[in-house]
C-alpha cells in the first residue's frame, strides 16, 4: 500500500471515530438502560485492532488514548491512554491467534475491552472510595450487555474501512 493510501485509509478510521466520539459525548449519555447508557470507546480501539494488526492497532488505540483522556474524565491520569492501549493489543493478538476477523471475532474483542476497561476502572474506584466489589462488578455486567449491540456498528463501518484498502 502506498503512503498516500495508507494516510487515507487512517483518515477514514479517524473521521468514523470522531462521529462514535461525538455520539459518545452527545447522544449516548441520554439512553440509559438499567441505569446505565451505551459505551462506545474501548470497541472502537479493539474493533480496529482486530482490523489492523499488531503495529497499527495499538497505534490507534494509544492515540485514542490520548485523544479521549484531553476530552473525557477517567478513574485516573492516562486511563484512556493505558486502557485503550492494551484493549488494543489484546485485539490484535486474539484476531492474529486466536479468532478470524470477522464479526464473532469484533465482538469477542469489543467484550473483552468492555471487561478489561470495567475492571481497571473497578480497581481505581475500589481503591480510591472503596466501592464494593460486587455492585462495581454488576456495573460491569450490565454496561456489558447495553454496550455490546453497538459493536456490531462499529464492526460494519470498520471492516468497510478495512476492505476498502485491502490489496492496495
Amino acid at each position: 500500500m502506498t503512503q498516500r493510501m495508507l494516510t487515507i485509509k487512517w483518515v477514514f478510521y479517524s473521521l468514523w471515530t470522531l462521529l462514535f466520539l461525538l455520539a459518545q459525548q452527545l447522544v449516548l449519555p441520554h439512553i440509559r438502560i438499567w441505569g446505565v447508557h451505551p459505551y462506545l470507546l474501548p470497541m472502537l480501539s479493539a474493533v480496529a485492532a482486530s482490523f489492523e494488526g499488531r503495529r497499527e492497532g495499538p497505534i490507534f488505540g494509544l492515540v485514542l488514548g490520548l485523544v479521549c483522556d484531553l476530552l473525557f474524565t477517567g478513574a485516573f491520569p492516562c486511563f484512556y491512554a493505558v486502557t485503550l492501549l492494551l484493549s488494543a493489543l489484546v485485539a490484535g493478538l486474539a484476531a492474529r491467534h486466536l479468532i478470524m476477523p470477522g464479526l464473532v471475532c469484533s465482538l469477542a474483542v469489543s467484550a473483552a475491552a468492555l471487561v478489561l476497561t470495567g475492571l481497571f476502572n473497578t480497581a481505581a474506584v475500589s481503591y480510591s472510595y472503596g466501592a464494593p466489589l460486587t455492585a462495581a462488578l454488576w456495573l460491569i455486567a450490565r454496561e456489558l450487555v447495553v454496550s455490546l449491540p453497538a459493536a456490531v456498528l462499529i464492526h460494519l463501518v470498520f471492516s468497510r474501512v478495512h476492505r476498502r484498502f485491502a490489496g492496495r
